[in-house]
């Protein structure tokens, strides 16, 4: 049986069922793949702030191909980061590729939507590239020192808790702001300089 939900309820249907005297409610709500999500930075966010941002290909796409294979394509998806980085469409604290998604913490100026930013991005790669990217993604926003370490950490891991690599600074496909603000044809610094 399906409960009335009163006019502009947004929790959605209920659907309850008896049995022996007990009322179970089972609510039916939107998932990430079912809703769309609107990206928009609220307006008291510091234009500073930084974000953990997921992107993943569309499963069908991702069972044939790979953004880390070819090399090509892959160095291609990095020298677009360090494009948009370098013309200000985003700042990159970091940006890692995994065979069917991306991991990242940017910024993003105050004058563009993030959601455009991110979009535009994936347009060009899904023209140039032939990537198929699923239609959202996912965002967060890093809320201090402690946060931003602890994602950096998950993100770098990533390739060694699925098993590409046995140690993180071994994954070729990442980039990270040493890289991006080193000058023009020129050595970034490694962790011990």
């Amino acid at each position: 049986m399906v409960a009335a939900v009163p006019s502009g309820d947004r929790r959605g249907p209920r659907h309850t069922s008896t049995t022996t005297s007990v009322v179970h409610v089972i609510r039916t709500t939107a998932t990430d793949s079912t809703r769309r999500l609107h990206h928009a930075i609220p307006p008291w966010i510091a234009g500073s702030a930084v974000f953990h941002i997921r992107i993943r290909t569309e499963r069908e796409w991702a069972c044939q191909h790979s953004l880390i294979a070819p090399p090509s394509r892959a160095q291609r998806l990095l020298d677009s980061v360090a494009h948009y980085h370098r013309r200000g469409a985003w700042h990159c604290h970091l940006f890692l590729l995994m065979p069917d998604h991306t991991h990242a913490l940017l910024s993003f100026p105050p004058d563009r939507a993030m959601s455009q930013v991110i979009g535009d991005w994936k347009k060009w790669h899904a023209r140039n590239q032939a990537v198929v990217w699923q239609t959202n993604y996912f965002d967060h926003r890093i809320r201090d020192e402690a946060e931003f370490q602890l994602k950096a950490a998950y993100i770098r891991n990533n390739p060694v808790a699925k098993g590409l690599c046995t140690r993180p600074e071994d994954w070729p496909w990442v980039i990270d702001s040493a890289v991006l603000e080193a000058p023009l044809g020129t050595a970034a610094p490694t962790p011990s300089q």
